[in-house]
């Protein structure tokens, strides 16, 4: 069962067992291309692995899949701001939470300027999308 796997995948992240997470996700989304949550997470996952081409990549599909997808964009901008690209971070930002809060974040991430603080915004970030 596809979702009984993903809760697998999600325990090993949570574990930090990401390569194990990382297999079974690819898994997932080879079997069902269409689970957005699975592709979702397999960006997480690369993200955690600092694979950030292969996170955008996966982001980026997400996003073709559904263009409209809020978790998918916002990602992109946390994955931005990693790499240090805070253009790119607040326009991705931005197409999700307006000018004024694309700015704030991507200045909150400067001023950290650690792959940390970029990664523990997410948690916020993704209580605001749920």
């Amino acid at each position: 069962d596809v979702n009984a796997a993903l809760l697998l995948a999600r325990l090993a992240m949570t574990a930090n067992c990401y390569d194990d997470a990382r297999q079974i996700l690819e898994k997932i989304v080879e079997r069902q291309p269409r689970f957005l949550a699975a592709w979702h997470d397999l960006s997480t996952v690369l993200k955690e692995q600092h694979h950030y081409e292969e996170a955008v990549a996966i982001l980026e599909k997400t996003l073709q899949l559904d263009p409209d997808n809020a978790r998918a964009s916002m990602n992109l901008g946390l994955v931005a701001a990693q790499r240090g690209d805070t253009q790119a971070a607040e326009s991705q930002f931005e197409s999700v939470i307006g000018t004024t809060a694309a700015r704030q974040n991507v200045a909150t991430i400067a001023e950290h300027s650690s792959e940390t603080a970029a990664t523990h915004m997410a948690a916020p970030v993704a209580r605001l999308l749920h």
